[in-house]
């Protein structure tokens, strides 16, 4: 039977974006407003293909299209959901989220167009950017974006993102971090930088977060996890010495020589980094040389 559906258009998008070549992913662990957000994604974009990953929540997750036998955090969740999608297009959301209509399928024509990232924000926060802190390390920033339709951008930050999905496979797919939290958008940021992969600002939307104590948000990192996060996603996206050099900047933010030791003689991660590495096309020291340029040239202010 063939299939029809509405063209959607994404601003100075023409591509047209069927619902029914998206797939919907969501990590959950203990989310009480995961249901809202489902129905809320079926209203909005009927047809879409709506994968669930339970990640061991306390209380089974009905309807989930995979159940985790063990933590596997929000970046693993969302590997595995990649995984287990049949779309062309994949929306990556978080669990406590609100969209109107035709949102879904505006960031995903962007996404389809560019052959990249489209990036949605949240709750006013349209821009953010992949930088240099004052300590060395990587890190992603909110920044008020510029005007107009859409814009190039070198990092994302919460709530949701498309991409195509033979796209993100070319990357290895969404990156497995090690802990059972979550914040994995900067790696996925400097994944996408290293493939040569877009991200792209998508601002005829402005879907929110349903947080009602953001604090105490399942996927938000303790320092411990956080750390252990943080050092994996070095590890895995970057060699020697390049690795060596962002060990050394991490030790002097306080990460535990414990941590570092333990995912620097981590064989599982040196394997699973070989293989993410061959896939980039960039080398370490060209994207450091990229960073460089971006640390200069940041010059708009915080939203």
């Amino acid at each position: 039977m063939e299939r029809v559906a509405e063209s959607k258009r994404c601003g100075q998008c023409k591509s047209k974006m069927l619902a029914s070549d998206i797939s919907v992913i969501i990590a959950a662990c203990n989310e009480p407003d995961l249901p809202n957000t489902v129905a809320n994604i079926r209203e909005t974009c009927p047809g879409a293909e709506i994968i669930v990953v339970d990640d061991m929540s306390e209380r089974r997750v009905d309807g989930a299209a995979v159940y985790n036998i063990t933590r596997q955090g929000c970046a693993g969740s969302r590997h595995i959901g990649a995984l287990a999608a049949h779309g062309r297009v994949l929306f990556f959301t978080d669990a406590h989220m609100r969209f109107k209509t035709n949102d879904i399928t505006r960031i995903c024509a962007v996404a389809k167009r560019t052959r990249g990232f489209a990036y949605g924000g949240c709750n006013n926060h349209f821009g953010a950017r992949l930088e240099v802190n004052d300590k060395g390390l990587l890190q992603v920033y909110w920044r008020g974006a510029d005007k107009g339709d859409v814009a190039r951008t070198t990092g994302m930050m919460g709530a949701c993102y498309a991409i195509p999905k033979d796209v993100l496979e070319r990357m290895g797919g969404w990156l497995a971090l090690s802990g059972t939290t979550g914040h994995s958008e900067c790696a996925m940021s400097i994944l996408a930088a290293k493939c040569c992969v877009p991200i792209t600002l998508t601002r005829t939307v402005n879907v929110t977060h349903e947080f009602r104590d953001p604090g105490n948000a399942p996927y938000t990192n303790t320092r411990g996890q956080q750390d252990l996060q943080m050092a994996s996603m070095y590890r895995i996206l970057f060699e020697n010495p390049a690795y060596e050099m962002f060990a050394g900047h991490m030790a002097d933010a306080g990460v535990s020589r414990a941590v570092l030791d333990a995912v620097s003689q981590s064989a599982e991660l040196r394997e699973y980094g070989r293989r993410i590495r061959e896939r980039c096309l960039l080398s370490d020291e060209a994207f450091l040389r990229l960073c460089g340029n971006w640390r200069r040239e940041t010059g708009d202010v915080d939203r």
